[in-house]
């Protein structure tokens, strides 16, 4: 079997690499010809109720319509999909924040809408989702805090692949849920935290 003969510049980027103990290196290239259109709203809103106690209010809406400008074939399906509508087009987040004395509490609410991903060519729509974050906490000191709650309190789950199965796909597969949902697929997460700052 004949291995490949590696290019000059690549041999001076592992020579680079090397010299400073890097194994591997990543980095991103903008490779597409692509428009993105879009608005960001943020509508925020603060409210002392009294020498003690404040409430925030914030209302935050995202859009952008992203339209890949090269010609595709069958085949590059997939990465046009997920260029153009892999993540939810719109976005809508409710953000509270209520402080009373030394306690502190923060609700969040998001709605995150319908996308898409391709395999073989076919295209597959996930359907939009709400989620909710909660967080108490307590100034035990000008130092010390403890705080509990949870990210996506209500086990909110992305829909499955409709109609596929197979080794990574589908109700039996490993993978039933789309890696690229907006909010992930590992349902609930509480935690109990103290922190300190000196």
């Amino acid at each position: 079997m004949m291995t490949p003969e590696l290019s000059a510049t690549t041999i001076q980027q592992q020579a680079v690499f090397a010299k400073y103990g890097i194994t591997k290196a990543r980095y991103f290239a903008n490779v597409a010809n692509m428009d993105i259109q879009g608005v960001d709203v943020k509508l925020n809103n603060s409210n002392n109720l009294s020498s003690s106690s404040k409430i925030d209010f914030g209302v935050w809406f995202h859009y952008n319509e992203n339209k890949l400008n090269d010609s595709v074939s069958t085949q590059e399906c997939t990465t046009k999909t997920m260029l153009e509508d892999g993540q939810p087009k719109a976005s809508l987040r409710f953000l509270t924040n209520y402080k009373y004395k030394k306690i502190n509490t923060a609700l969040n609410i998001t709605r995150y809408g319908a996308y898409k991903q391709a395999i073989d060519g076919m295209s597959y729509k996930f359907d939009p989702e709400w989620t909710t974050d909660l967080d108490i906490s307590y100034n035990i000191s000008k130092s010390f805090k403890a705080s509990i709650g949870g990210i996506n309190i209500f086990d909110a789950i992305p829909n499955k692949w409709d109609g596929l199965d197979g080794d990574y796909y589908g109700a039996n597969g490993i993978k039933p849920y789309s890696r690229y949902s907006p909010f992930g697929y590992s349902g609930a997460y509480y935690y109990l935290r103290l922190s300190a700052k000196f």
